[in-house]
């Protein structure tokens, strides 16, 4: 593959086209029609960070909304269950983006460009507002409503039933680790080590057998955000607030929590700031018969799965330049948890 080649997340399958910056400005030309498929005037548009999405911010005449190019890999009934999750949290009164719906009824509005293949799928998501910081700006008290609001979100799940035809991924061992995973890379895994790989496949063994122990157990699995780590906050008076639901699934309750503990784990407060996320959840919401050495590896589980996500995404301009480095810092962090049960961070997180 050229180096000017870039696999993007929003074009057909993920595939290959040349000019990473002329297709967001060609997404982002079509703003109008978007809009106006979803009932809007547009007034103006910006872009959002994101490493491998395209995301914009659209002021219309009714206010500001979030728009949101997905995944091309993703099926259809994935992405209309995702916003069908999405509605019935916020009709719920969670503090999450509400999804809208076209004039046709429907959640998700197509597109198709010449410069890319197949149809863009677009939905719209109403604006949260809310204070972002970086995981070195939070304190414990932000720590602590993110673990409150992921165990309010897990009680919705746990009493929520789902529509006929729902389908998201299942977080389990093979939806982490097997060839169907979300995280899955076809030729990207050639650029593991052999180090990375037996680091890897040590921490597989550890987190298979735990999830198979707690999906036998009440009140331990249901639907989960998969991917609340700051970036994926805001904060107010009121606690926190959700973004990004793109990595939801069926999955082990314990696991919401290690996205944002790995974070932590590099921290000088890291250990205050982890102990937090769990004061705040178990102050709402049992973790029981689960331990901290569990959410150890389950943390370990959620690296393994980074390292596949670096792969898959290999040619993202914040990426490709980088990947090497990336991959030994992940290995360095996996051996030293096999061999302390304990994940301290050396690994830089995108």
């Amino acid at each position: 593959m050229a180096d000017s080649a870039i696999p993007t997340r929003y074009a057909g399958d993920v595939c290959t086209v040349l000019n990473h910056e002329s297709h967001l400005a060609a997404l982002e030309s079509t703003a109008p029609e978007i809009a106006a498929a979803f009932g809007k005037g547009l007034c103006g548009i910006r872009r959002l960070p994101s490493l491998t999405r395209a995301v914009f911010a659209l002021e219309t005449g009714e206010g500001r909304f979030v728009l949101r190019v997905h995944s091309g890999d993703a099926r259809d009934e994935e992405l209309e269950s995702l916003l069908t999750w999405l509605e019935a949290l916020a009709a719920a009164g969670f503090p999450v983006p509400r999804p809208c719906r076209t004039l046709q009824g429907e959640w998700l509005a197509p597109l198709a460009l010449d410069e890319l293949p197949g149809l863009q799928r677009c939905s719209l998501l109403t604006w949260l507002d809310g204070t972002a910081l970086t995981p070195e700006e939070m304190t414990p008290d932000h720590a602590r409503a993110m673990g409150d609001l992921l165990a309010r979100l897990h009680d919705f799940a746990s009493r929520w039933r789902a529509p006929a035809g729902f389908v998201r991924p299942c977080l389990d061992a093979e939806g982490l680790f097997g060839d169907r995973s979300p995280y899955a890379s076809d030729e990207g895994e050639a650029l593991f080590s052999t180090e990375l790989r037996e680091a890897m496949h040590g921490v597989e063994l550890l987190v298979s057998a735990l999830l198979q122990r707690t999906r036998e157990l009440p009140g331990t699995w249901g639907l989960i955000h998969g991917d609340l780590i700051a970036k994926n906050c805001l904060f107010g008076d009121d606690g926190a607030r959700a973004l990004d639901f793109d990595n939801c699934g069926h999955g082990c309750f314990l696991y919401d929590l290690a996205p944002a503990t790995l974070q932590f784990s590099a921290l000088p407060a890291g250990e205050t700031l982890s102990g937090a996320l769990w004061t705040g959840y178990t102050a709402r919401r049992s973790l029981s018969p689960a331990r901290p050495a569990d959410l150890q590896t389950l943390v370990a589980a959620r690296l393994v799965a980074s390292c596949r996500w670096l792969v898959a995404n290999r040619q993202a301009p914040a990426l490709r330049d980088r990947m090497e480095d990336l991959l030994e810092q992940r290995t360095l962090t996996l051996r030293d948890y096999l061999a302390t049960g304990r994940v301290r961070r050396r690994s830089e997180m995108l």
